[in-house]
C-alpha cells in the first residue's frame, strides 16, 4: 500500500477501524458527525443523477440482474459509490467527463475502498449510453461463482 494511501487510511480509520494481519481494512468506525453527513450526501446524489446513472439504475434495481439486489449512491466510510452489491462487495463506478480531472483521487479512493475487500467495476457515461447489454455483461463476469 502507498504512503499516500497509508496516510489517507489513516485518517479515515479515526477510532475502531481493525487493520486485519495482511495491512487490509475489514471495517471503517467514522465518527457520527462524518456518517451522517455521508448520509445526507448520499441522499441528494440519489435524488439528482446523471443520465448515464438513471439509466443502468433502471436495469440493476429491484434484483433485476440475475438476482443480485443493489444500492446506488451508497456511503462507506467517508465515500459515496455509485452502485453496490453487498452480497458481491462490489461497487460499479459510473465515470464521467469530471473523472478526467481527478484521476489520481479516483485511484486511491479505490485502492482505499479495496483495501475492505471490496471489487471496483468502473465504466464510463458513454460505454452505458452507447452499449449498455455489454456493461451488463461486464458486471455479470464479475459476480462471483455460487
Amino acid at each position: 500500500m502507498g504512503n499516500l494511501v497509508r496516510q489517507m487510511l489513516d485518517e479515515i480509520v479515526l477510532r475502531g477501524g481493525k487493520i486485519m494481519s495482511d495491512d487490509e481494512v475489514e471495517r471503517w468506525e467514522i465518527k457520527p458527525a462524518l456518517a451522517k453527513r455521508m448520509r445526507e450526501i448520499a441522499r441528494q446524489l440519489r435524488r439528482t443523477p446523471t443520465p448515464s446513472e438513471a439509466t443502468l439504475w433502471r436495469v440493476i434495481r429491484k434484483q433485476q440482474l440475475d438476482g443480485r439486489k443493489f444500492r446506488r449512491q451508497m456511503a462507506i466510510g467517508a465515500f459515496v459509490v455509485d452502485f453496490y452489491c453487498h452480497s458481491e462487495r462490489l461497487v460499479i463506478e459510473v465515470d464521467g467527463s469530471i473523472h478526467d480531472k481527478q484521476q489520481e483521487a479516483d485511484k486511491i479512493r479505490q485502492e482505499l475502498i479495496e483495501g475492505l475487500g471490496i471489487r471496483f467495476i468502473r465504466v464510463k457515461n458513454d460505454e452505458i449510453e452507447n452499449n449498455l447489454n455489454s456493461v451488463l455483461d461486464r458486471i455479470r463476469s464479475a459476480f462471483q461463482a455460487s
